[in-house]
């Protein structure tokens, strides 16, 4: 961000003092010149040293992606944008390399990642990679970058919709809110009768935030499809259509489609016009029962997501022929796999160049006939495929579940070069033995598993993520020896057990008194597992730590361990953990007073339900954010407060027995962020909140005894924000200009007081 001092940029400023040492400005230089300036300089120290064309183009380019700078786009999302303006170029086989003729041709997304590492390297573009989902976001979130952006794209170039009904002729490239279309009845305003030329059209119904039931009418997207013939990019996001106009058919140019979350049921036949279609979007269209075989005619698409579509009953047999693509979301297997018109599931095996994550769902619809098949067919041969998501939804018990699916999953082999391994839904009770090829597994995650009764993960020994979710039937994690290598898993990172009610240990049997450990976990979750009392310690956790409805054994166990004694408190077990949340915990009694003084890196912490007595929070110097909620005996009277300068945000929540704020409230240096809610008992906020100097925003919500203000209430000179609500005794005293306490709290830019009172029931 770009210090400012009296509206103007520091950094802009700085440069004013060589800018006028060289003779380019005088004393009396507008800002507007500044600025200008400012911009030509920047150009020239960071866009005119950009390595080629392309890079330039993308560059520019980000300027309409993030308009306003503070938001993300995902990695696949900004790529296939630059494939679709064509800012990627022609690809070319690097003629340099020895093995040219061997090598696979390099990718429009494969420049397009080099640009974002190049961009990255730059420090243009910040790029946050989460491994777990193989997801990768991109930001733009420095004012100075976004502002070069802007100016080197050039006025005429780029158009965000700013209020302005008029939009130029020469702007190719228009994101639209509500204000541009007249939408009662479907009409388009300038843009149609300005802009025959337009390139791409954004509109985006979520970000417009139109209200429930406004929908984009047939007649309205029938002129856009006239109007812009040379559309390469139109996302028309979450607009209400239903139905979709042939006209679509006109849109020769069209590289980018983004038609999510919309109502349509079936798409024209007129799609298969679109030749030039590279990326097809359908996310979230819960409506969409079928895609026409049309589809075959797409013969430049290289992307079809589809996911969510969860009424999609079948592929149309054509999509065989689209051999480019590079990216299914989602393949649904029909219940009548056997019609001509239907993609049959070894009609599958045609789409190698498959990437990224698959979905096949319904599985348990496919059918196998003995000697009509071929084991290795349906998915070894994908070996760019990174994720893949085997889902299984019976609508029964039935005893067959069992034989069907081992049988099914045994014919699912993927290639070994797969990375993430996710089951749901299957009702086998042994694992394929194709498992054991996975050399390259590094996520699995198995979900509604019901009759899984152990895990084969001494299969997988890379494996960094680990998500277990219904498994009724799971008693030991590790249902081996004591020589199993995943009694301590070394490479683990992340663990999530939820709703497994009848695990009771990670191991089965004697582990000869051994302290078993994680190695280098960092995220862990434990949810509804009543039972699960024994777990690898996990002193060394670095981010997170969630316990709900669950033994809090294994969190006593840790704390308890002596393998790391240190007279640091950075040395101690659960030193690193960062956030905390423990909520409805089992045997929470067991818990010492002071169990939260390991926690010195704690930044975020959630308490709620069952906890009676907590005390350490002194040591708790990093802390932030603390919720605690539905704790009905919790004592808050202690003085423990004195550690918790660094707290920005403190959120009391259904504390049944809060009579008071703690005096050592005056601690609180650093509080910005204050909320009281449903504290049926609270009578004072307690004088010591005159010292929440650093205080912005207080809310009190449905606190029925609270009866006045403090008098430190008017030394708050920081706090801008004041709600009160359904706090009938406090409310009268309130109000403006009449009420008795309204002289503590005049100060106060914007008060918001909602819900009757005891004065207006009168």
């Amino acid at each position: 961000m770009l210090s400012k001092c009296g509206g103007v940029p520091l950094a802009i400023l700085t440069m004013a003092r060589l800018w006028k040492s060289r003779g380019d400005i005088t004393e009396d230089s507008e800002i507007g010149d500044l600025e200008e300036l400012f911009m030509q300089e920047m150009q020239l120290i960071y866009y005119n040293e950009l390595p080629s064309w392309h890079l330039k183009q993308c560059f520019a380019y980000l300027s309409f992606i993030f308009p306003w700078g503070y938001s993300s786009v995902e990695e696949n999302e900004l790529a296939r944008l630059w494939m679709a303006e064509g800012f990627l170029g022609a690809v070319h086989v690097d003629s340099n390399s020895s093995s040219s003729s061997c090598s696979p041709q390099p990718q429009p997304e494969d420049l397009a990642h080099n640009c974002i590492q190049e961009l990255r390297r730059r420090s243009i573009l910040r790029v946050y990679t989460n491994k777990r989902y193989n997801m990768t976001e991109c930001y733009l979130d420095d004012e100075l970058m976004s502002g070069l952006s802007r100016f080197v794209a050039g006025k005429d170039r780029f158009c965000m919709d700013d209020g302005n009904a008029d939009v130029k002729e020469t702007i190719p490239r228009v994101a639209l809110t509500s204000k541009n279309f007249y939408v009662s009845n479907g009409t388009l305003s300038s843009l149609i009768e300005n802009n025959k030329s337009l390139r791409t059209l954004q509109w985006d119904g979520q970000l417009s935030k139109f209200p429930n039931g406004v929908n984009l009418r047939f007649s309205a997207c029938d002129a856009i499809f006239y109007a812009f013939k040379s559309l390469r990019v139109l996302k028309l996001r979450d607009l209400g259509i239903k139905i979709l106009p042939v006209s679509i058919g006109e849109l020769k140019s069209i590289r980018y489609l983004d038609l999510s979350r919309n109502n349509m049921k079936r798409l024209p036949s007129s799609i298969g016009k679109l030749k030039l279609l590279q990326t097809l979007i359908l996310s979230h269209c819960l409506q969409l029962r079928e895609l026409p075989n049309e589809v075959k005619y797409l013969v430049s698409l290289r992307h079809l997501e589809i996911d969510e579509c969860l009424h999609l009953t079948y592929l149309p047999a054509t999509l065989k022929k689209l051999t480019k693509l590079e990216t299914l979301s989602n393949f649904v297997v029909s219940t009548l796999n056997n019609h001509k018109h239907i993609l049959g599931f070894k009609e599958l095996v045609n789409l190698n160049n498959l990437s990224g994550q698959l979905e096949i769902s319904h599985l348990e619809r496919l059918k196998f006939v003995d000697g009509h098949h071929d084991a290795a067919a349906y998915l070894k041969e994908k070996q760019h495929l990174k994720r893949l998501i085997l889902n299984w939804n019976h609508d029964n018990d039935h005893e067959d579940n069992k034989r069907h699916d081992e049988r099914s999953l045994e014919q699912l082999e993927p290639h070994p070069n797969l990375q993430q391994l996710h089951i749901v839904g299957y009702s086998g009770v042994k694992y394929s033995s194709w498992l054991s090829s996975l050399n390259n597994l590094v996520g699995l995650s198995l979900n509604n598993c019901s009759k899984c009764e152990s895990l084969p993960l001494e299969q997988f020994p890379k494996l960094k993520y680990l998500h277990l979710r219904r498994l009724d039937s799971l008693k030991y994690v590790i249902d081996q020896d004591d020589r199993c290598s995943w009694l301590e898993p070394e490479h683990l990172q992340s663990l999530s057990i939820t709703d497994c009610p009848n695990l009771m240990s990670w191991w089965k049997g004697n582990t000869h008194n051994k302290a078993l450990l994680f190695g280098t976990i960092k995220e862990m979750e434990i949810k509804y597992c009543p039972k699960l009392n024994s777990l690898p310690l996990f002193p060394n956790l670095e981010d997170s730590l969630e316990l709900e409805g669950s033994s809090v054994k294994p969190l006593l166990d840790t704390i308890n361990y002596s393998g790391m004694a240190s007279n640091s408190s950075s040395d101690w077990p659960l030193s690193r953990v960062k956030y905390l949340r423990i909520k409805n915990v089992e045997q929470h009694s067991l818990l010492p007073e002071d169990w939260l003084r390991n926690f010195v890196s704690l930044k975020y912490i959630r308490i709620s339900e069952r906890m009676s007595l907590i005390k350490g929070f002194k040591h708790l110097h990093s802390l932030s954010t603390m919720i605690i909620e539905n704790c009905t005996l919790v004592d808050l009277s202690r003085d423990e407060w004195e550690g918790l300068q660094s707290l920005d945000d403190l959120i009391l929540y259904q504390l049944a027995k809060l009579e008071s704020l703690p005096k050592g409230i005056k601690h609180f240096t650093s509080l910005t962020y204050l909320h009281i809610e449903s504290c049926p008992e609270l009578k004072t906020l307690t004088e010591e909140i005159g010292h929440l100097k650093s205080l912005k925003t207080l809310c009190i919500i449905d606190c029925h005894k609270l009866a006045s203000l403090p008098k430190g209430m008017i030394n708050l000179k920081s706090l801008n924000w004041l709600l009160i609500s359904s706090c009938p005794l406090l409310l009268p005293r309130c109000q403006r200009g009449t009420g008795d306490d309204w002289p503590k709290i005049k100060h106060i830019k914007d008060i918001q007081l909602v819900g009757a009172s005891e004065a207006y029931d009168q």
